[in-house]
């Protein structure tokens, strides 16, 4: 079993306070997000967690919160909430779980020519165009830009989601509302697979 590494107790509290406010709201292009090694929190109001079918947050949480390193995997922190990457994005993979059926999404193969792991789901430019709308309109984010004393981010990250537990986060752990969000994600995979069964294309696992 791993031990966490331990998080000094002033750099998580910055990074509780940065990771609460401010917030940004998503629709403003005119503040882009850092590229830069970083944690962000995502935020709605609670009329917005009940169309997401979760219940009203505990206080004053995030829904998700997720570690960012500079240009990863060839995509900048704005890419999660504007550049329509789903299949991309296990941020993005959720939202469209939960608005499946309120936004009319389904889920599609990540490369039509080759369909492979329906886990890792995608959807056509038009239901990503939707998915991005809605973001805006309805999510903010906050940011905490990793400090120079900071030698591991990824422990810090755990450290937040293990005090706040956002219901849209996966790992570590787990919360109350992981089998609903696992539920939500494989009707998306069963899309994926009707997909290509329709069109008799195989699709590796």
């Amino acid at each position: 079993m791993t031990v966490p590494t331990p998080v000094p107790g002033e750099l998580l509290q910055s990074a509780f306070r940065s990771l609460s406010h401010p917030r940004l709201a998503l629709l403003v292009e005119s503040a882009p997000l850092p590229d830069v090694p970083s944690l962000y929190g995502v935020y709605a109001v609670s009329h917005t967690w009940f169309r997401l079918g979760l219940d009203a947050p505990s206080g004053d949480l995030p829904l998700y919160v997720g570690k960012h390193e500079a240009r990863e995997q060839g995509h900048s922190l704005e890419s999660h909430f504007r550049a329509g990457r789903t299949a991309h994005s296990t941020l993005r993979r959720s939202f469209a779980a939960l608005l499946r059926e309120e936004l009319g999404l389904r889920g599609t193969p990540r490369d039509p020519s080759a369909p492979d792991r329906p886990s890792h789901y995608g959807m056509s430019p038009e239901h990503d165009g939707k998915l991005d709308a809605w973001m805006r309109d309805h999510l903010e984010i906050t940011v905490w830009e990793k400090p120079r004393e900071c030698s591991d981010l990824g422990a810090v990250e755990a450290a937040v989601i293990g005090r706040w537990t956002p219901p849209l986060c996966l790992k570590p752990g787990t919360t109350t509302w992981r089998p609903m969000l696992t539920r939500a994600r494989n009707r998306m995979i069963a899309d994926v697979r009707e997909w290509a069964e329709a069109r008799s294309l195989p699709i590796k696992p």
